[in-house]
């Protein structure tokens, strides 16, 4: 657990602190079915 908490905060500081990444999050449910596609897209 401790190792992805670290590079996950890695990853945060190679976008570096001036760039924001835009996420969007879009749900979709089909029948029974729900999924979610997460984009992060940075500018």
């Amino acid at each position: 657990m401790q190792e992805r908490r670290n590079a996950r905060s890695a990853q945060r500081s190679a976008l570096g602190a001036g760039s924001m990444p835009h996420i969007h999050i879009s749900l979709s449910h089909d029948g029974p079915i729900a999924s979610a596609v997460v984009t992060i897209s940075v500018e």
